[in-house]
């Protein structure tokens, strides 16, 4: 390079505007970056809080088997099913209803 050849090429508006534009679309890539690695972890979060939807349904799912399977085996050895284990099932169809 010829000495001066750096100072007019900083003067030379182009060569400014190509540097801006150089400068501009880093900034997009960057910020691009920045909006994945947060919509990575919203997918994360949103996995996570449907998981735990899950579980909880399939957990009162389980309690209302439980609580069936103790009926009919009270029944089985009684004849009949009382009153408190009759409270004990008590939603269970809401809960089957919703699940």
């Amino acid at each position: 390079m010829k000495p001066g050849t750096v100072g007019s090429m900083l003067a030379n508006p182009a060569m400014l505007a190509g540097a801006a534009g150089i400068m501009a679309q880093l900034a997009m890539q960057q910020t691009m970056q920045e909006i994945t690695d947060h919509l990575a972890v919203i997918d994360e979060k949103v996995d996570d809080t449907l998981r735990a939807q899950k579980d909880g349904a399939l957990a009162r799912m389980i309690g209302v088997g439980l609580a069936i399977d103790d009926a009919m085996l009270k029944r089985e050895r009684v004849g009949r099913v009382s009153e408190v284990t009759w409270s004990s099932l008590h939603g269970a169809a809401q809960i089957i209803a919703e699940t």
